[in-house]
């Protein structure tokens, strides 16, 4: 099957999404089909947008960040908002980091969570300052 010729339907399919997604990245000015005989028809060049939303998507990019991005042909026009995205995805990693190894600490731990002096240092560090200062 030719991408030139693909409906929504069929588009949603081979990408694994619902077709509702692809219509309201089109009302979000994500994706423009064109029209041929009132049905959306999805040429390469949006085959290739999709693939690219789904990348960004997955990397935890929202509507309006895309919106930005995709807002023009350059995404360094917008290196400010990629820098800030790296810092972000840095945050996450971290965190993420941080969490595996509390639960990899947490399976070869002999005591139980809630006893496990480790866990009990990782919880406290989440809590902000004064926060259990009064009484229980």
């Amino acid at each position: 099957m030719n991408a030139s010729a693909l409906t929504i339907g069929e588009l949603a399919a081979r990408f694994g999404i619902p077709a509702h997604v692809l219509r309201y990245w089109e009302s979000e000015g994500l994706i423009s089909p064109r029209r041929q005989a009132g049905q959306r028809r999805y040429g390469p060049g949006e085959v290739r947008r999709i693939a690219l939303i789904l990348l960004a998507r997955e990397a935890g990019f929202g509507v309006r960040q895309l919106q930005t991005l995709l807002s023009t042909p350059d995404p360094m026009a917008h290196a400010d908002l990629l820098r800030e995205y790296v810092h972000t995805l840095e945050h996450r990693i971290e965190h993420a980091r941080t969490t595996k190894e509390l639960i990899e600490h947490a399976l070869e731990c002999p005591r139980a969570f809630q006893d496990c002096l480790h866990a009990q240092e990782r919880i406290a560090s989440r809590i902000p300052d004064g926060l259990l200062s009064g009484p229980d």
